[in-house]
């Protein structure tokens, strides 16, 4: 992670809050369906192999993501978390394929650390970062959130940068 690399430093003292929009910390059961339709596409299309490392690794409770979230939480107190989640089903279809199913749930996109802001968002994971307008609940949702960070930053900030108060 970036916090044990020096050229890194100064990002992670001058940042102050993070958000997260359906971000999968724990993965997606979904994963490993997606991983399975990819292998049976490139077979029964013959496309080029579909490279699924990534999909692996978003896979429900995989050791990559354990760890991600080992070394996350050696940092999280320096930073505010706000963690977006969706509540609606996506709807998926390919062929002879359909499923809908909430792929980020709760359970996976908050980290479920003290002073974690949790957002539930009335919306998929497909839209969970796309909005009609200005206007749109959901963006208001966010908006808000990102306007109090960034109305807290500067002061935060500023003490965290004075001289002996450097984080390590």
């Amino acid at each position: 992670m970036a916090h044990a690399q020096p050229k890194f430093e100064s990002i992670k003292n001058t940042t102050y809050g993070i958000v997260f929009l359906g971000t999968p910390h724990r993965g997606s059961d979904l994963a490993s369906l997606a991983e399975t339709v990819a292998k049976i596409a490139s077979v029964a299309f013959g496309k080029r192999k579909i490279q699924t490392q990534l999909l692996k690794t978003l896979r429900e409770n995989s050791q990559q993501l354990q760890d991600l979230a080992e070394e996350f939480t050696e940092l999280h107190s320096l930073y505010k978390i706000v963690t977006c989640f969706e509540q609606k089903k996506t709807a998926f279809s390919k062929g002879f394929f359909s499923k809908t199913e909430i792929v980020v749930p709760e359970s996976s996109a908050k980290l479920a650390i003290e002073g974690e802001t949790l957002v539930a968002m009335n919306t998929d994971h497909r839209n969970i970062c796309k909005f009609d307008s200005r206007d749109d609940s959901q963006y208001a949702k966010v908006k808000n959130r990102i306007a109090e960070l960034a109305n807290e930053a500067p002061d935060a900030v500023k003490t965290r940068l004075k001289p002996g108060n450097v984080p390590t």
